[in-house]
């Protein structure tokens, strides 16, 4: 009888182990710590993580709101940001977490790795898209608000969040389809036109002024983190007028701003952003000469 009830209190005390390992670790670790309690034991139902608000985030707004971008290169592929309002696409989506949780996105917003966000190479920014894992079925609406990825055969770089509801946190990538709901609502941003995402330099750009700057101006028509970007742009606006880079340093980090110009005047400066937008510079800064 001794025998039997030791060894009755030794298997409680092995399920007990196996269910608080459920509560504590990965949902892959919790479903294996439930198995190895064996048929029969109680099994514990672990309490789902607290879900975010995301209407605001989530919410739909105008198309004019969005900014499409300049082409862009890294490692020696291009990419030619565009509105597609029929963009529905299937290929491979990864994540970024932790090691970008806080810096900003190419548009300016904060990352936030528990938000339901992903980053887009082409997209205009920010943008809602439905993404669905077709390894398991599931489904999400994420606000693009960042660039990426940059390895080849991927589409898109989700959140940890969006990861998370999509199942595939553990194995890193998944086979998805990715379509295009419409515009997503303004929240801030827009700072400059820095390509960000996984594995890039964070362009931290000062914002706008709120007021007109007072005697000379330039026109910033972009920013970089890789000098050839610049330089790219610069050539594509020599039509413009005196057009050069200024290198500056951000955090820390270089950054290659475009500018055209000077003018003497704010006016002026306004015209000029008129003529930049024909060739198709959307989101450029007036700013005053140091």
């Amino acid at each position: 009888m001794k025998g039997k009830e030791t060894a009755a209190r030794i298997l409680a005390v092995c399920v007990l182990a196996a269910l608080a390992a459920a509560c504590s670790t990965t949902p892959e670790v919790r479903r294996a710590a439930q198995s190895a309690a064996g048929a029969g034991a109680v099994r514990a139902v672990a309490a789902p993580a607290p879900r975010r608000d995301h209407g605001e985030l989530l919410a739909l707004g105008r198309a004019e709101d969005q900014r499409v971008g300049n082409p862009y290169q890294v490692s020696g592929i291009s990419y030619t940001p565009q509105r597609d309002d029929s963009y529905d696409q299937t290929g491979i989506a990864s994540w970024y977490g932790p090691g970008f949780h806080g810096r900003l996105t190419a548009n300016g917003e904060t990352y936030d790795q528990d938000a339901l966000t992903a980053a887009h190479p082409t997209l205009p920014l920010p943008s809602i898209v439905e993404v669905t894992n077709l390894e398991n079925g599931r489904t999400v609406r994420v606000r693009v608000n960042d660039r990426g990825p940059f390895a080849r055969g991927r589409i898109i770089d989700m959140s940890h969040a969006g990861a998370r509801e999509l199942g595939f946190i553990g194995a890193g990538t998944a086979r998805v389809r990715v379509r295009y709901v419409g515009p997503a609502s303004y929240m801030g941003g827009y700072a400059g036109d820095g390509v960000s995402g996984a594995g890039r330099t964070r362009v931290a750009q000062g914002a706008a002024p709120s007021v007109p700057p007072a005697g000379p101006v330039a026109i910033q028509a972009g920013a970089f983190s890789e000098r050839a970007n610049a330089e790219a742009m610069v050539r594509r606006l020599s039509g413009a007028g005196s057009v050069w880079v200024q290198e500056a340093r951000v955090n820390g980090r270089p950054v290659f701003r475009v500018m055209v110009g000077p003018w003497s005047d704010h006016g002026s400066a306004v015209s000029a952003q008129a003529r930049l937008r024909g060739a198709g510079v959307y989101d450029s800064l007036i700013v005053a000469l140091q």
